[in-house]
């Protein structure tokens, strides 16, 4: 799911989506984010509220205001568009006691499909399609980016009610499609393909760290792919890569196909998978 600028916006259309979030961040808002990062941190580059935790909770974050859009028929504003802070935050998006209204933050090239020759903080990658996984790359983003972003603002955005200003949204908006085109690469992780991704269980838990994920990984890795059916099995696995990418982004998208897969499909066969890595074991190859 990839988002437009808001600079893409008319001036009243920025205007509406502004007033539109103000109204969106009620004081059980405000609670809801002050709280999750009270109990988990404020991200960065460790700890329980960085890495993947931190994307997926802001990815339902967002969700729940591209939620309340479509209930109110501004479906123009869904996906929600990005801010990048390397420009000027639009007037329509004014709030006061800010610092700045021009952070003038490029996005690192390592952080870009392109790359450069920059190095990211803690893994050392030069391009997206080099991280491993969707925790590396929020932990990199964790490391200086997001947090300098919020504090070079300042004002409530320097704090955890920052939901407060409205280009709260559009910010994680921005960091959201970066995660997105780090998931729709065909080769993560220098060539693997999609062979550590479980597309659709990851949008269905809204994490690969959940342990349902963590398993069905493990058990793809560690049993499967070192057993006597490995050949068929990857066969198996390059469809599936074909086809889950988009059933995923469907799934984030629109809750109710999220919950659908999930206790239709995603928890079934983890209760299936289980029981046959019982069966398989005995072929597993030994190391």
């Amino acid at each position: 799911m990839h988002r437009r600028a808001l600079d893409s916006l008319t001036p009243q259309e920025r205007a509406e989506l502004a007033d539109l979030i103000r109204d969106h961040v009620t004081n059980a808002v405000l609670d809801e984010h002050r709280g999750w990062h009270q109990m988990h941190g404020p991200g960065g580059m460790s700890g329980p509220g960085s890495g993947e935790r931190f994307f997926a909770f802001h990815r339902n974050f967002i969700g729940k205001l591209e939620d309340s859009l479509r209930s109110q028929g501004k479906n123009q504003f869904v996906p929600l568009p990005t801010w990048n802070p390397i420009e000027p935050i639009p007037p329509e998006f004014s709030h006061p006691e800010r610092s700045t209204n021009s952070p003038g933050i490029a996005l690192p090239s390592w952080a870009t499909i392109a790359g450069g020759t920059q190095g990211s903080p803690i893994f050392g990658y030069t391009a997206l399609d080099q991280f491993q996984s969707s925790d590396e790359l929020g932990r990199a983003l964790g490391a200086n980016f997001h947090g300098a972003v919020h504090n070079t603002i300042g004002g409530d955005m320097g704090t955890f009610a920052s939901p407060r200003d409205p280009i709260f949204y559009p910010w994680h908006a921005f960091l959201d499609d970066i995660w997105s085109r780090w998931e729709g690469l065909p080769s993560p992780g220098g060539g693997t393909g999609g062979a550590s991704r479980c597309f659709i269980a990851t949008a269905a838990y809204g994490s690969e760290l959940e342990p349902p994920v963590i398993f069905l990984r493990e058990f793809r890795d560690d049993v499967v792919l070192q057993s006597r059916f490995q050949k068929p099995f990857g066969k198996i696995l390059n469809i599936y890569y074909s086809f889950s990418p988009p059933i995923a982004e469907q799934m984030r998208k629109h809750r109710l196909l999220k919950y659908a897969m999930k206790y239709s499909l995603v928890w079934p066969f983890v209760v299936l998978a289980k029981a046959a890595a019982l069966v398989i074991r005995p072929f597993v190859k030994q190391k």
